[in-house]
């Protein structure tokens, strides 16, 4: 009788264990769901330089406007501080990234304008070099533009929005296919640990702590690659902006671990949001990518998936 009564209390326990993860999840979506059609004004930083935390940060003044069919983003970027000079060897530093007399070459994107739908995909840069003399004098040349056409359906165009998600502390459901762990914590939290994956060919654990009291909103993500003791992404956010209809974080950090011990920071601070899809934003966004530029300043490119 005892053992019996031990039994059915694994099997309920189990049970309720069940429902929470699929109640969870649920609840997850869903809220992912709601920013299917979603407009955003935010600030986005990352470093001028991908692999050179010395060249300052890139602080782009950015919009987004997303539906199930189309998106359109803009990103007015300013820089932190002048580029500075760099040895040879120093960093990624190689010799093609120096012109015949010494100096380095930097380019700095000035400006982003991108669309993608189920007929076009693609963006123009704003690119301006910089050549920088090892005395630190800086010389800058007249911005080009370079196009690029990006295969239908592809998200290399527009991968900022998913860095974005994540930092308003959305998007993570997308990523999740099996929970091991779910405890629920005081003051409202929830800790689970999933098996998922970071986009196609990187599979392992996410662990996460989610603020049920503010809508679900994810306050810490890790991600474990499979045999890794060390998470290659992890995501803080902090603070809530509440809009009509949803509720986002404040303010977000992505930070991307790399072998050689570099960590490659993004912020995002969102403005203002709206759940819906603004249709004059994207109209305007597709004349500057479709506009016609000075031919000796382009550089029209064509990528795959």
């Amino acid at each position: 009788m005892i053992a019996k009564k031990i039994t059915l209390l694994i099997l309920f326990v189990f049970n309720q264990y069940v429902i929470a993860q699929s109640g969870l999840w649920e609840k997850l979506k869903e809220e992912d769901q709601v920013f299917s059609e979603f407009t955003l004004d935010y600030e986005y930083r990352e470093p001028g330089l991908s692999f050179d935390p010395d060249q300052g940060i890139k602080i782009s003044r950015s919009k987004i406007t997303v539906s199930q069919n189309a998106t359109a983003l803009k990103m007015v970027n300013s820089f932190s501080q002048e580029p500075t000079y760099k040895n040879p060897g120093y960093r990624d530093y190689r010799e093609y990234d120096y012109n015949p007399d010494g100096d380095l070459i930097i380019w700095r994107t000035l400006a982003k304008h991108a669309i993608s739908n189920p007929k076009e995909n693609l963006s123009v840069l704003e690119l301006q070099s910089c050549n920088i003399s090892e005395i630190r004098k800086v010389t800058k040349l007249p911005p080009r533009y370079r196009k690029t056409h990006f295969d239908l359906g592809s998200i290399d165009n527009i991968y900022e929005w998913s860095h974005v998600l994540m930092g308003i502390g959305r998007g993570f459901s997308r990523f999740i296919e099996t929970t091991e762990l779910v405890e629920e914590l005081p003051e409202g939290m929830i800790e689970i640990a999933a098996k998922g994956n970071y986009g196609e060919g990187m599979t392992g654990t996410w662990k996460m702590s989610i603020d049920r009291s503010n809508g679900y909103i994810v306050r810490k993500a890790e991600f474990f690659p499979d045999g890794k003791s060390q998470p290659y992404l992890l995501v803080e956010t902090e603070g809530t902006m509440q809009g009509e209809g949803f509720s986002v974080a404040a303010k977000g950090r992505l930070s991307f671990s790399f072998p050689s011990d570099y960590k490659f920071v993004i912020e995002v601070t969102p403005r203002s949001g709206l759940l819906s899809f603004d249709q004059a934003f994207y109209d305007q966004t597709a004349a500057n990518v479709k506009m016609d530029y000075p031919k000796m300043t382009v550089m029209d490119l064509r990528k795959g998936k």
